[in-house]
């Protein structure tokens, strides 16, 4: 199209120089007859003049009609063209408006709101016929639903020019209300003053029922929840009452001289009580998981502390079923983090008991390796732990049933193993809840190895452990480890290394004694108690009757708990498995700097005479006579005395004629709860005054603890009550009423 111009002109140029040649040629002629006719007449001249001006003007006359002709032609072809595009653009709007009336609503109104357009669409969704809607303001479809500052808004978006969006419910003929999801666009003059607006609307009535419905239903399933959390929440109290009195009373009973055949009644009666409580701890927690009650702690983690006190748990089972329990933990994991070190050693301990449950012999092994994941080139530390078992393993048909709840290895009726199948899949959501994941490798018949990882972020925290203070004693020391579990002699040599003494392994009792008859000089025996032909206890024997070795102190390595007669043997120091590091390293510094007496670890169980604390002037409130009893027997046993009374009003009578330092407080009573007596109390007396107030309560729910604090109580227990964690509550309690009273 540009370059049709520059042809035109260069045309005209090629037509001009023709003329002028014509020209040229025609006076050249003329010049010729008037050389040869000198006297040409007038009509002869004339006719000339006429024939040049007519060769000269006939080309031009020539050129514009051909060319108006041309350019009329071409003209023409461009309007019918035009025409045909015109024609093509309007068939396509209309199938675009075809398509737009099918999907949407489509109403357009003039500047006042007044509707002059409206499809099909509009006019089935609202009821109305065009006749009805045309003329009238959207008023007519108003719902009444929104406030008026809803319809405020969107008028003075689109006066202004601009685009509105937004849902809107209206009504229609027969008075029944839909949704649309609406636009209205404003539209422009030449001048730019708005004369039309369109609303485009989607009708979105059912998407709208969907999240009503959906919004009653998840209301009705929280409401469910709730009942759910309180039903559990007295389940575990009405459950738990009588078992603090199952538990409480054979504990004590187990503490007096019996008959051993009356102590293996009592014991079974105390461990199936446990199992009870262990049972409807696990159907507690899995509610709370189920139901999203579960919260998680974040607070200092002592890692060690936390895998030492879950493998104290098991501790028993293994050794009834004679198994090694054994730990490694990687120098490089942090030895404090942020955590729930309560739900981490749960986890630990479902692990730990699903191990000894498949295991007949060998040993459950616990290792702990700090680990890195790169996420959004973020470098996190995760915390591996695995905890691997010689069982039965678990075949391939088996596993898609681990980690479902209710679920056992074996199902069948006349299966060796008992158990909820809660435990690892209570296992499973904890690990999730802390952002981790865990997941297991089998071998049938060879044992099986679960494993977990979760982020961790180190903390400076201290911790309880103090093995640093005596590196320098142990340094260059010679050790004999003698163990027939290799494993636990290479994690034995590892937990010493960092002291550098200097270890040596024996795989059996008679590979110890002939390193020992060889007169290789060691400082110290580390000895297992069981092994196959001559045990532990043996060898010690045979060291002190035999050889030049005979005062080389033996440390006997037991998970059978104290040994009564060891002493009488010639053992130097018990240690129980699994060893601590804390332990071993106390026992080797004690006995490697001279200090040799043969003494043995105090059992857990055992009875010390009471302290100044013992006091203190206790009142009990307990409503349940069994409780009362069994709290007065476990508070004697632990050398103090208490007054009782039976509910809160009588907690409120009995410190009118006493003054008492503290009062163990039963939540659930009638007539007056513990919740009570406590906001009771912080208004009757000052904050110094107030005595120190446990709570006890049975339930065990998430959140128990913090309504007992927030209610002005300073300590919590909950039930079953246990001998050892009443009797460090008391010595805090103390601790805190001596800081108060030299305050004061």
């Amino acid at each position: 199209m540009q370059a049709q111009p520059f042809h035109r002109r260069q045309s005209g140029i090629i037509l001009f120089v023709k003329v002028l040649l014509l020209i040229a040629s025609v006076e050249y002629t003329e010049m010729v007859l008037f050389t040869v006719l000198p006297h040409m007449p007038d009509w002869l001249e004339n006719a000339l003049d006429a024939s040049i001006l007519s060769l000269v003007a006939t080309p031009f006359l020539w050129r514009w009609i051909v060319v108006s002709d041309r350019q009329k032609a071409l003209a023409e072809r461009e309007v019918v063209q035009k025409n045909e595009e015109l024609e093509h653009s309007r068939f396509q709007l209309e199938r675009y408006r075809s398509a737009l009336d099918a999907f949407c609503i489509v109403a357009v109104t003039d500047s006042k709101g007044v509707i002059v357009e409206v499809n099909q669409k509009f006019c089935d969704i609202s009821g109305y016929s065009q006749e009805e809607l045309l003329g009238k303001t959207h008023r007519v479809v108003k719902s009444g639903v929104h406030p008026k500052e809803f319809f405020e808004e969107m008028w003075a978006t689109i006066s202004s020019g601009h685009i509105w969006r937004g849902e809107i419910c209206n009504r229609n003929k027969d008075g029944h209300l839909y949704y649309v999801d609406t636009l209205i666009m404003p539209f422009r003059d030449r001048d730019q003053r708005i004369e039309r607006y369109i609303a485009i609307r989607h009708d979105i009535t059912h998407r709208k029922m969907l999240a009503v419905e959906l919004k009653r239903l998840a209301k009705e399933a929280q409401l469910a929840a709730e009942a759910k959390s309180l039903f559990l929440a007295n389940m575990s109290h009405e459950i738990r009452t009588p078992m603090n009195a199952i538990i409480g009373m054979t504990g004590l009973l187990l503490d007096m001289k019996i008959k051993n055949e009356q102590r293996e009644f009592i014991d079974i009666i105390r461990q199936s009580g446990e199992q009870l409580l262990s049972l409807i701890n696990d159907i507690l927690d899995f509610s709370k998981i189920e139901s999203g009650y579960m919260e998680l702690e974040s607070s200092p983690v002592d890692w060690r502390e936390c895998v030492e006190s879950s493998l104290d748990l098991v501790a028993g089972q293994a050794s009834q079923k004679k198994l090694d329990l054994i730990y490694w933990i990687d120098p490089l994991v942090p030895p404090s983090f942020l955590g729930d070190v309560t739900r981490l050693r749960q986890v630990l301990v479902n692990l730990l008991s699903n191990g000894v449950k498949f295991t007949s012999k060998g040993e459950i092994f616990v290792s702990c390796a700090l680990k890195y994941s790169d996420t959004a080139g973020e470098t996190k530390k995760l915390l591996h732990v695995a905890v691997r078992d010689s069982g039965i393993g678990i075949s391939e048909e088996s596993r898609h049933r681990l980690f479902e709840i209710f679920t056992q290895i074996d199902p069948s009726t006349t299966r060796k193993h008992g158990g909820t199948g809660l435990g690892l899949a209570i296992s499973k959501r904890l690990v999730e809840l802390m952002g981790g994941r865990i997941w297991f490798e089998s071998e049938l018949g060879k044992g099986s190895s679960f494993e977990f990882e979760i982020p961790i972020t180190a903390v400076n925290a201290p911790s309880r452990l103090m093995i640093h203070t005596g590196h320098a004693k142990l340094e260059g020391r010679r050790i004999l480890v003698v163990d027939d579990n290799a494993t636990n002699s290479q994690i034995l040599k590892l937990q010493m290394e960092e002291w550098k003494p200097i270890v040596l392994c024996a795989a059996s009792a008679e590979d110890a004694w002939q390193l020992i008859q060889q007169g290789d000089p060691f400082d110290v025996v580390l000895a297992d108690h069981i092994m196959p032909g001559m045990n532990g206890l043996e060898l010690t024997q045979k060291i002190r009757a035999e050889g030049p070795a005979k005062d080389l102190p033996v440390i006997l390595m037991t998970s059978m708990g104290t040994l009564s007669n060891s002493e009488a043997m010639g053992v130097t120091k018990t240690l129980v498995k699994p060893v601590k590091v804390q332990a071993l390293h106390d026992v080797l510094h004690h006995t490697l700097i001279g200090n040799v007496k043969r003494v043995v670890e105090q059992p857990s169980g055992t009875h010390f005479p009471p302290e100044k604390h013992s006091t203190m002037r206790i009142l009990l409130a307990e409503d349940n006579a069994v409780n009362q009893r069994v709290a007065n027997l476990i508070l004697n046993r632990l050398g103090y005395r208490a007054d009782t009374v039976a509910n809160g009003l009588e907690v409120l009578e009995a410190l009118k004629l006493r003054d008492y330092d503290l009062i163990l407080l039963d939540i659930q009573m009638p007539e007056m709860d513990g919740y009570s007596v406590a906001r009771e109390l912080s208004r009757i007396y000052d904050r110094e005054q107030i005595p120190w107030m446990i709570a006890m309560t049975a339930n065990a729910l998430e959140g128990d603890r913090d309504r007992c604090l927030q209610a002005g109580m300073d300590d919590y227990l909950s039930k079953p009550v246990r001998k050892e964690e009443l009797d460090a509550c008391l010595k805090r309690s103390f601790q805190a009423l001596r800081i108060r009273r030299d305050r004061s």
